[in-house]
Protein backbone atom coordinates (compact mmCIF):
# COMPACT_ATOMS: atom_id res chain seq x y z
CA UNK A 1 0.00 0.00 0.00
CA UNK A 2 1.37 3.37 -1.00
CA UNK A 3 0.24 6.76 0.16
CA UNK A 4 -0.48 9.97 -1.66
CA UNK A 5 0.06 13.30 0.06
CA UNK A 6 -2.79 15.73 -0.35
CA UNK A 7 -2.46 19.44 -1.06
CA UNK A 8 -2.17 20.37 2.61
CA UNK A 9 1.21 18.59 2.79
CA UNK A 10 3.02 21.78 1.80
CA UNK A 11 1.38 23.61 4.70
CA UNK A 12 2.67 20.98 7.14
CA UNK A 13 6.15 21.09 5.63
CA UNK A 14 6.25 24.85 6.11
CA UNK A 15 5.01 24.74 9.70
CA UNK A 16 8.48 24.87 11.40
CA UNK A 17 9.44 27.85 9.21
CA UNK A 18 6.14 29.57 9.99
CA UNK A 19 6.63 29.10 13.74
CA UNK A 20 10.14 30.57 13.64
CA UNK A 21 9.08 33.43 11.39
CA UNK A 22 6.05 34.39 13.52
CA UNK A 23 7.99 34.28 16.78
CA UNK A 24 10.80 36.37 15.30
CA UNK A 25 8.30 38.98 14.17
CA UNK A 26 6.61 38.98 17.58
CA UNK A 27 9.95 39.34 19.40
CA UNK A 28 11.84 41.74 17.17
CA UNK A 29 9.19 43.38 15.00
CA UNK A 30 7.43 45.58 17.55
CA UNK A 31 10.00 48.34 17.21
CA UNK A 32 12.21 50.00 14.65
CA UNK A 33 15.79 49.26 15.67
CA UNK A 34 17.36 51.69 13.22
CA UNK A 35 18.85 54.93 14.53
CA UNK A 36 17.33 58.18 13.35
CA UNK A 37 20.62 60.08 13.44
CA UNK A 38 23.96 58.60 12.41
CA UNK A 39 25.99 61.75 11.83
CA UNK A 40 28.61 61.30 14.54
CA UNK A 41 31.22 58.55 14.69
CA UNK A 42 29.63 57.16 17.85
CA UNK A 43 26.19 56.97 16.24
CA UNK A 44 27.62 55.25 13.17
CA UNK A 45 29.36 52.70 15.39
CA UNK A 46 26.15 52.00 17.33
CA UNK A 47 24.22 51.66 14.09
CA UNK A 48 26.76 49.10 12.90
CA UNK A 49 26.35 47.08 16.11
CA UNK A 50 22.59 47.20 15.66
CA UNK A 51 22.67 46.08 12.04
CA UNK A 52 24.97 43.13 12.76
CA UNK A 53 22.63 42.01 15.56
CA UNK A 54 19.63 42.29 13.25
CA UNK A 55 21.40 40.03 10.77
CA UNK A 56 21.62 37.16 13.28
CA UNK A 57 18.31 37.54 15.14
CA UNK A 58 16.57 34.69 13.28
CA UNK A 59 19.38 32.29 14.15
CA UNK A 60 19.23 33.58 17.73
CA UNK A 61 15.51 32.83 18.00
CA UNK A 62 15.91 29.42 16.38
CA UNK A 63 18.62 28.34 18.83
CA UNK A 64 16.48 29.53 21.75
CA UNK A 65 13.52 27.49 20.55
CA UNK A 66 15.70 24.41 20.07
CA UNK A 67 17.41 24.53 23.47
CA UNK A 68 14.94 26.56 25.50
CA UNK A 69 17.44 29.40 25.83
CA UNK A 70 20.34 30.87 23.90
CA UNK A 71 22.91 33.66 24.08
CA UNK A 72 24.27 36.28 21.71
CA UNK A 73 27.87 37.03 22.59
CA UNK A 74 29.48 40.31 21.45
CA UNK A 75 32.82 39.70 19.72
CA UNK A 76 35.17 42.71 19.22
CA UNK A 77 37.08 42.56 15.93
CA UNK A 78 40.67 43.78 15.35
CA UNK A 79 39.41 46.64 13.17
CA UNK A 80 37.16 47.95 15.95
CA UNK A 81 33.88 46.50 14.71
CA UNK A 82 31.60 44.47 16.97
CA UNK A 83 30.03 41.25 15.70
CA UNK A 84 27.77 38.73 17.40
CA UNK A 85 28.24 35.01 17.97
CA UNK A 86 25.11 32.93 18.64
CA UNK A 87 25.70 30.38 21.40
CA UNK A 88 23.24 27.50 21.68
CA UNK A 89 22.30 25.73 24.90
CA UNK A 90 24.43 22.71 23.99
CA UNK A 91 27.57 24.88 24.10
CA UNK A 92 26.94 26.42 27.54
CA UNK A 93 27.24 25.08 31.08
CA UNK A 94 25.33 27.18 33.62
CA UNK A 95 27.26 27.28 36.89
CA UNK A 96 25.17 29.86 38.74
CA UNK A 97 22.11 32.11 38.49
CA UNK A 98 21.08 35.33 40.20
CA UNK A 99 17.93 35.82 42.25
CA UNK A 100 15.91 36.41 39.07
CA UNK A 101 17.07 33.16 37.48
CA UNK A 102 19.36 34.90 34.98
CA UNK A 103 22.69 33.07 34.52
CA UNK A 104 25.48 34.87 36.40
CA UNK A 105 28.22 32.24 36.02
CA UNK A 106 28.55 30.36 32.73
CA UNK A 107 31.13 28.31 30.85
CA UNK A 108 31.20 28.28 27.04
CA UNK A 109 32.89 25.66 24.87
CA UNK A 110 34.29 26.29 21.41
CA UNK A 111 35.84 23.44 19.41
CA UNK A 112 38.51 23.74 16.74
CA UNK A 113 40.48 21.24 14.67
CA UNK A 114 44.12 21.98 13.92
CA UNK A 115 46.07 21.01 10.82
CA UNK A 116 47.75 18.10 12.64
CA UNK A 117 44.34 16.52 13.41
CA UNK A 118 44.35 17.48 17.07
CA UNK A 119 41.07 18.59 18.61
CA UNK A 120 41.19 21.82 20.60
CA UNK A 121 38.47 23.06 22.95
CA UNK A 122 38.44 26.60 24.29
CA UNK A 123 36.60 26.87 27.60
CA UNK A 124 35.50 30.40 28.41
CA UNK A 125 34.09 31.13 31.86
CA UNK A 126 32.17 34.35 32.50
CA UNK A 127 31.45 35.24 36.12
CA UNK A 128 29.50 38.26 37.34
CA UNK A 129 30.08 39.24 40.96
CA UNK A 130 29.31 42.56 42.68
CA UNK A 131 28.87 44.31 39.34
CA UNK A 132 32.21 43.13 37.97
CA UNK A 133 32.67 40.76 35.06
CA UNK A 134 35.58 38.32 35.04
CA UNK A 135 36.43 36.21 31.98
CA UNK A 136 38.73 33.19 32.19
CA UNK A 137 40.09 31.18 29.27
CA UNK A 138 41.48 27.63 29.22
CA UNK A 139 42.54 25.74 26.09
CA UNK A 140 42.55 21.94 25.95
CA UNK A 141 43.97 19.55 23.34
CA UNK A 142 42.91 15.98 22.63
CA UNK A 143 43.56 13.30 20.01
CA UNK A 144 39.83 12.73 19.60
CA UNK A 145 36.71 14.90 19.72
CA UNK A 146 35.07 12.89 22.52
CA UNK A 147 37.40 13.95 25.33
CA UNK A 148 38.59 17.31 26.65
CA UNK A 149 42.23 16.22 26.83
CA UNK A 150 45.12 18.09 28.43
CA UNK A 151 45.43 21.80 29.06
CA UNK A 152 47.76 23.66 26.70
CA UNK A 153 48.84 27.33 26.35
CA UNK A 154 46.39 29.67 24.65
CA UNK A 155 49.10 30.53 22.11
CA UNK A 156 48.90 26.95 20.77
CA UNK A 157 46.35 28.24 18.25
CA UNK A 158 46.81 31.48 16.37
CA UNK A 159 43.25 32.71 16.95
CA UNK A 160 43.67 32.49 20.73
CA UNK A 161 47.22 33.78 21.21
CA UNK A 162 46.09 37.29 22.19
CA UNK A 163 43.70 36.09 24.89
CA UNK A 164 44.60 36.48 28.56
CA UNK A 165 44.15 33.63 31.02
CA UNK A 166 41.97 35.84 33.20
CA UNK A 167 40.67 39.38 32.93
CA UNK A 168 38.36 41.44 35.15
CA UNK A 169 36.82 44.52 33.57
CA UNK A 170 37.55 47.74 35.42
CA UNK A 171 34.27 49.28 34.25
CA UNK A 172 31.22 47.90 36.11
CA UNK A 173 29.33 45.42 33.92
CA UNK A 174 26.06 43.92 35.04
CA UNK A 175 25.64 40.26 34.15
CA UNK A 176 27.83 38.07 31.93
CA UNK A 177 27.81 40.61 29.05
CA UNK A 178 25.76 38.45 26.71
CA UNK A 179 22.22 38.89 25.43
CA UNK A 180 20.09 36.17 27.03
CA UNK A 181 16.93 34.84 25.36
CA UNK A 182 14.75 32.28 27.13
CA UNK A 183 11.50 30.67 26.04
CA UNK A 184 8.65 31.73 28.40
CA UNK A 185 7.45 28.17 29.00
CA UNK A 186 7.11 26.68 32.47
CA UNK A 187 9.68 23.96 33.01
CA UNK A 188 7.59 20.88 33.77
CA UNK A 189 10.43 18.52 32.88
CA UNK A 190 12.56 18.82 36.01
CA UNK A 191 11.23 22.02 37.61
CA UNK A 192 14.57 23.81 37.32
CA UNK A 193 15.22 27.33 36.04
CA UNK A 194 16.48 25.95 32.71
CA UNK A 195 14.51 26.90 29.63
CA UNK A 196 12.44 24.28 27.84
CA UNK A 197 12.58 23.64 24.10
CA UNK A 198 9.50 24.91 22.31
CA UNK A 199 9.87 22.01 19.88
CA UNK A 200 9.75 19.40 22.66
CA UNK A 201 5.94 19.31 23.12
CA UNK A 202 5.46 19.19 19.34
CA UNK A 203 7.93 16.41 18.53
CA UNK A 204 5.12 14.01 17.61
CA UNK A 205 2.78 16.60 16.16
CA UNK A 206 4.16 16.81 12.64
CA UNK A 207 4.38 13.00 12.05
CA UNK A 208 0.79 12.69 13.29
CA UNK A 209 -0.23 15.51 10.98
CA UNK A 210 1.39 13.70 8.06
CA UNK A 211 -0.54 10.56 8.96
CA UNK A 212 -3.85 12.38 8.96
CA UNK A 213 -3.04 14.12 5.69
CA UNK A 214 -2.23 10.99 3.68
CA UNK A 215 -4.68 8.96 1.67
CA UNK A 216 -4.28 5.38 0.42
CA UNK A 217 -3.94 4.93 -3.33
Amino acid sequence: ITTRLVGSEMCIRDRPYAIVNKLCKATFGEYDSSLQHTDSAKEKYLDGVRSTFDACKTSFMTQAMIGGEAWAKPVPMPDGRLTWQIVGRDSVIILGRDASGIPSDVALCEKSVSADHHFYTLVERRTSFAGRLTIQYCLYCSDNKSTLGRRVPLASLLQYERLEDEYTFAVPIDGVSMVFLRMPITNCVDGSADGVSIYEPAMGLIPVSYTHLTLPT
